[in-house]
Parts: structure tokens; C-alpha cells; sequence
């Protein structure tokens, strides 16, 4: 099946977001610049190395969602099958996690470790439980995230969608900025009308457009698109704070 720029964005961002790093963090995990770790999320999506890293990342956290899509991705550019995962393995943050790490197994394994291994199981049970519910609400998020797409998609507004659903702006604009992208649309006038649709009601729910940029990219874009709509108070805020710092926008 052929993967996506936005799933592969999207795998980058859930990423870093499930390791509890900031971009600034990640970046320098990966060793690299800031923005590249914004285009990587948001249009940009890695390559080569990266992406045979952003899967060692993912695999060695138990992440294996991610770490598939990082292969798949990688045996696209390749124009070859993506490699099998070699199992699960797991990255030790420290020696001291690294010991921990193993005296569990031993406790899981070891026949001489039965009370300890019933310990183990009765304390991390509570959270394997919860492991699988957080799945299930991601799961439950992608398929709602899709539906969205779908229907702006097929031409019904965002605030039609809002209503209908019950669901938040927010909510909206990241199915369409992460699960969407012009190519779904049928031309540039039906996408322009969405993004102008979403933007409006962002900025109805108090989102800056420095905020936009921030979780979708390109303010600059944002920026157009709220001169467009008449609202000149979100323009001179953003203009403001591009003033005090001017690196805001990259």
C-alpha cells in the first residue's frame, strides 16, 4: 500500500510527542537543526538516514506503529520492500535503566525468580492495561481524523463538520493539516476554501497566528490567509511578535 508525505509527518510529530520531547529536544537527539524537525512534521518529510534513524528511535522506545511507517517509507525510496523488523528491541537511557531493564527479564524468565516474576506482573499489569487503551484512543483518533478529511473532502464546510460532530476547531485542523493536503482536493479553489473556512474558526476559538504556525507550519501562510479574511487585529499581533523575535517564523 503506498504511504503518504502526511503519514510519514504525521509518524515524525506522534513520535516525538509519545517521547515527551520538545522539537528543540528531538533535534538534538537526531542531531540536527530545529527546523529541520518542523519541516520534517509538518511538509517535509525525511529521507535516508533519517528516516533509518527516526526508525531505530521508534523501535528501540516500543513504538513499532512508527518505526513501520519510518521502513516503509525508507523501502519506497529505496524502490525495494521495507526491511522486516529484527524484534523488538530497547534503548537504555542510562546503566542504570540498562540493569533494571534486565533483572526484569531474568524475574520474567528465570525459573528461580517465580515469587518475583508474579510481583512483576501484578505491579505492571495496570499499565500493560493502559498501553492498550492509549491504542485504542489513537485508533479511535485516526479513524476520526479520517472522516473529516472525508468530509471536507466531499464539500461539507468546517462548521458544518463542527456541528454535526461535536468535535473541536482543533480537531478539525489537524485532520486537514496532517491527514489532508491540496492533492486530496480537486482543485486549488476547494482547498483554499477549506483552509480559509478552518482558519476563520481558529481564530474565532482565540488561536494567534503564531500558534497556527507553530502546530501546522508556515505562518506565513496563516498570516495571508487572516489579511484575506479582514481580521487586521490577528495580522498586527503576529507582525508584533515577528518584530521581538525575529526567528518566530521559521
Amino acid at each position: 500500500m503506498a504511504q503518504s508525505v502526511t503519514d510519514t509527518c504525521s509518524a515524525v510529530r506522534k513520535l516525538r510527542m509519545a517521547m515527551e520531547c520538545t522539537q528543540q529536544e528531538f533535534a538534538h537527539r537526531l542531531g540536527l537543526a530545529i527546523a529541520t524537525v518542523v519541516r520534517y512534521e509538518h511538509n517535509r518529510p525525511p529521507r535516508g538516514k533519517a528516516l533509518a534513524k527516526l526508525e531505530q528511535i521508534a523501535a528501540a522506545h516500543g513504538m513499532e506503529e512508527y518505526a513501520a511507517v519510518f521502513r516503509r517509507a525508507l523501502g519506497s525510496e529505496l524502490g525495494a520492500p521495507p526491511p522486516a523488523p529484527t524484534g523488538l528491541t530497547v534503548e537504555a537511557k542510562d546503566e542504570e535503566e540498562k540493569n533494571l531493564l534486565v533483572a526484569l527479564l531474568d524475574a520474567l524468565r528465570k525459573p528461580g525468580y517465580a515469587k518475583e516474576a508474579k510481583t512483576v506482573r501484578r505491579i505492571l499489569g495496570p499499565v500493560v492495561v493502559r498501553r492498550r487503551s492509549d491504542a485504542e484512543v489513537h485508533e479511535a483518533i485516526e479513524v476520526a481524523q479520517l472522516s473529516i478529511v472525508r468530509l471536507l473532502k466531499s464539500g461539507h464546510t468546517p462548521e458544518d463538520i463542527q456541528t454535526r460532530l461535536g468535535t473541536s476547531v482543533q480537531n478539525i485542523a489537524e485532520a486537514f493539516f496532517r491527514r489532508g493536503g491540496p492533492k486530496l482536493f480537486s482543485g486549488p479553489r476547494e482547498w483554499e476554501s477549506q483552509f480559509g473556512g478552518i482558519v476563520r474558526l481558529l481564530l474565532k476559538d482565540g488561536w494567534s497566528i503564531e500558534r497556527m504556525g507553530e502546530e501546522f507550519g508556515d505562518a506565513e501562510s496563516f498570516r495571508s490567509c487572516a489579511s484575506d479574511l479582514g481580521n487586521h487585529e490577528a495580522v498586527r499581533e503576529y507582525e508584533k511578535s515577528i518584530e521581538e523575535d525575529p526567528n518566530a517564523n521559521e
